[in-house]
């Protein structure tokens, strides 16, 4: 707040764009969401944890063999045998990858429903494809449409309830429209999060009358209106005082019961005084992030009586001019605001990228970003009527105090590790490809985007939900340094055919819109599926722009960040001077730093520990793959006298340039223990430490706390780890029961681990555990957590007391 002017943000909505949670409120009915690894992180993100969720990840060697349709009856089978026979019906979720394989769903329909004693529906979802009708809308018509087939084809007798209709949101006990219906109905009110088992969510089929507090659940009131003939009110969500009073008007006639008004709305006509006192004499200067119609909040103010000086609100479009335009064009109630109060000045700003890591999930969306923290605040905010509206006006008093961001009823988000433990009611799958209770780590899309933030790098693929980019927003602290414009669509008949014109158009209208010296080429799912050779598209887009360098890179999205780091290594050293091979200028007391990236190092000071390190020894640090180095110092870097291996995805550039340039490597561990010092507290009773992480850092930990007197301690990792600096009890895990199995081994009194895995341990699991947040697992959102310097003083000295403390507990 500055001088007599209030910079006022109400709230930043929750736009869930993946369908995934859409049946977590029907019990008995499982999802089953089918793709490869990017879609399922990119897709499903917001629903970790919960266990009415599955995600298929098709390997690459079972899509080869056409096999996909055994997997997802094998899945399906799984998710049965857990239920315990009491699964009633399962919806799989499809992606692009699987329209392009040719997979006949109807037939894994017919298949699964031939096979288990539930009913079965698919929704396949092509963003290749234009569809008229909004995915939300699709996706639930689609579905419910499965489930409301199951409803007799005569209506029973209607019982007095109402069924309320509410999208995902779940009602709060506070809410006034809640609290009516429950004290003036019959038991028999159903709310789309209150069923007690699925024969309970059938009997919405005799209700006398659906309220709809969201569009997107309209097409559901629909049919159950054309297939049962109970009448439907809509009821949108909205924050005019004169249109809440005439819904709830409407509700009181197709209801046929009065309510208290004055026990409504004495508590929001409160809080609208009170604000209209604190702001008298004061100017509001609105800020709006992602809000359906934008314009209905600063009317609503208007219409109270409010100052309001400007309105911004945040967007993404590359524009400013006409994305504004278009925003105002499409909303009535800013229309009116130009109209009637001209001297209002309507802005817009560009909306920070969140990652979706939820998000992140968080990510693009839901976790993550600048507004993370208000996340749980839209569950209160979006109730329908004065709560809203209640709430509304609670937050602008507040912000007159100079403090927006608490208040009643506000509530801060806990990191996923320090939830409680909601997972332990999952499971975990015995197969590698089913993932229950762990996100999708960070793709080979993700890395190659990693080594390529600090070049201005102009990264395209055919995705055309840049889906590339999004997983790589969930993982990266520079999430930033990529340009949005990054997917392309291409028709469907241009994939299939192999048609790479298209895709070349396509090319040169990015490349006009967002021009940049260096290029690099990405395979999506599909094009990887489809073999799109991208060195053939690089030679022919050389063609339109000489002076852009293209760099092709053949990612998967179902392969790890770490493979598509060294990917994009062995691209950038391709493109090195062939003349270097044969007369090498060194440099003398130079090396270069491989594999030293934000991903496997998101503590900066570990990053500038490294460095100091390189500088201590009197060295010059020539370049370092993975961050903070150009194209040129990446390709001078054979003219290094030493590689220093920091992770192990820069081995394989490693033992490229030792070949190719006889250029020789040294581990991290190697260079850097010899001048480690350390004082502190020693182990006690030597225990057993189980570290999960990326390799070389770990093999590294492993030195020193073995010198501290720890006992036998095993590295395991999800990604590379290479067997030659793999030690006895090292192990690569392949799924979730492998991690889960490996944690609850009694052997260790001590894991080093992403918090994300810490909830997946077992009641009986004694030992500590030790958080240290990895991004490509947890996301930016387990940054918000302790980051650890792994070989700093602080670090080793926690380390050894939590061992320490476990012990002397147990």
């Amino acid at each position: 707040m500055t001088g007599n002017k209030i910079q006022f943000q109400p709230f930043q909505p929750d736009n869930r764009s993946s369908m995934s949670s859409l049946l977590l409120s029907v019990p008995q009915v499982k999802e089953l969401f089918v793709g490869p690894k990017e879609c399922v992180r990119h897709r499903c993100h917001h629903n970790y944890g919960e266990p009415a969720v599955s995600m298929l990840c098709l390997p690459e060697e079972e899509v080869v063999l056409g096999n996909t349709e055994n997997l997802i009856l094998e899945a399906v089978g799984e998710l049965w045998d857990h239920s315990e026979n009491e699964m009633r019906g399962v919806i799989l979720y499809t992606g692009c990858q699987t329209r392009f394989l040719g997979v006949d769903f109807d037939r894994v329909v017919k298949n699964i429903e031939r096979d288990f004693p539930i009913f079965a529906s698919c929704y396949e979802e092509s963003s290749y494809t234009d569809t008229e009708e909004d995915e939300f809308v699709n996706t639930r018509k689609s579905v419910y449409e499965s489930i409301f087939q199951l409803l007799p084809e005569t209506k029973s007798p209607a019982d007095s309830g109402v069924l309320l209709l509410s999208g995902y949101a779940a009602f709060s006990g506070e809410n006034e429209m809640f609290r009516y219906l429950t004290r003036h109905e019959s038991p028999a009110l159903r709310l789309t999060s209150g069923w007690v088992d699925f024969d309970d969510f059938l009997c919405c089929g005799r209700a006398s009358l659906q309220i709809v507090t969201t569009p997107v659940m309209l097409p559901v009131a629909k049919m159950i209106q054309k297939r049962q003939e109970i009448p439907y009110l809509y009821l949108p969500t909205n924050y005019r005082l004169r249109e809440i009073k005439q819904a709830w008007s409407d509700m009181e006639e197709a209801v046929g019961r009065a309510w208290a008004r004055d026990e409504v709305t004495a508590d929001s006509e409160k809080w609208i005084d009170e604000a209209r006192r604190k702001t008298s004499d004061r100017e509001i200067a609105l800020k709006l992030g992602a809000v359906a119609r934008p314009g209905n909040l600063a009317r609503a103010l208007l219409e109270y009586g409010f100052n309001i000086s400007s309105v911004e609100i945040s967007v993404r479009d590359p524009n400013p001019e006409d994305g504004l335009r278009d925003i105002i064009t499409s909303d009535d109630d800013l229309q009116w605001i130009a109209k009637e109060y001209p001297q209002i000045r309507i802005e817009k700003a560009k909306r920070e990228a969140r990652d979706r890591h939820r998000g992140p999930h968080g990510g693009s969306g839901g976790r993550g970003g600048k507004h993370s923290n208000v996340r749980n605040d839209r569950l209160e905010t979006s109730f329908w009527g004065f709560a809203a509206l209640t709430n509304l006006m609670r937050r602008l008093c507040l912000a007159v105090d100079g403090n927006p961001d608490e208040g009643e009823g506000r509530q801060k988000i806990p990191h996923r590790g320090q939830q409680e433990n909601r997972w332990k009611e999952g499971w975990v799958s015995p197969r590698k490809h089913l993932w229950n209770r762990l996100l999708s780590f960070a793709t080979d899309s993700t890395g190659v985007c990693s080594l390529f933030a600090d070049a201005d790098a102009l990264v395209i693929g055919q995705d055309p939900e840049s889906t590339a980019v999004k997983s790589y927003r969930m993982a990266e602290q520079r999430r930033d340094k990529i340009s949005d414009n990054l997917g392309i669509r291409v028709d469907e008949l241009s994939i299939v055919l192999g048609d790479i014109h298209h895709f070349a158009e396509k090319y040169q209208e990015a490349l006009a819109s967002c021009p940049r010296k260096v290029v690099v080429l990405l395979h999506s799912p599909v094009s990887s599926l489809t073999n799109l050779d991208l060195s053939l598209c690089a030679r022919e887009f050389q063609k339109t722009a000489p002076g852009v360098e293209i760099f092709p890179v053949s990612t998967c999205g179902n392969r790890y960040y770490d493979e598509g780091l060294s990917q994009a290594f062995d691209a950038v050293l391709k493109s090195a001077d062939p003349e270097s091979k044969a007369e090498k200028k060194t440099i003398p007391e130079s090396v270069n730093l491989l594999g030293l990236n934000t991903l496997d190092f998101p503590s900066g000071d570990q990053r500038k520990m490294i460095k100091d390190a390189v500088l201590a020894a009197g060295k010059q640090v020539l370049s370092i793959f993975g961050m903070e180095t150009d194209l040129e110092r990446l390709r001078s870097s054979p003219q290094a006298a030493e590689n220093i291996v920091v992770s192990v995805c820069g081995l394989g550039a490693a033992r490229t340039m030792e070949k190719e340039w006889k250029l020789p490597f040294t581990t991290l561990g190697e260079f850097l223990l010899p001048s480690w010092k350390y004082k502190g507290p020693q182990f006690q009773g030597s225990p057993n430490i189980l570290i999960i992480g990326e390799q070389f850092s770990s093999n590294t930990l492993r030195r020193i706390l073995n010198n501290l007197g720890a006992g036998k301690v095993v590295v395991a990792g999800w990604f590379l780890m290479d067997s030659e600096y793999m030690e006895d009890g090292d192990c690569k895990i392949e799924s979730e029961a492998e991690l889960v199995q490996l944690m609850d081994d009694p052997e260790f009194q001590l894991i080093i681990g992403d918090p994300d895995f810490e909830p997946l341990r077992g009641s009986v699991s004694g030992g500590a555990y030790f958080p240290q947040p990895h991004p490509p697992v947890s996301g930016n959102e387990g940054l918000r957590g302790t980051v650890w310097n792994l070989f700093s003083q602080d670090c080793v000295s926690a380390i050894v007391s939590a061992a320490v403390s476990r012990g002397k507990e147990s």
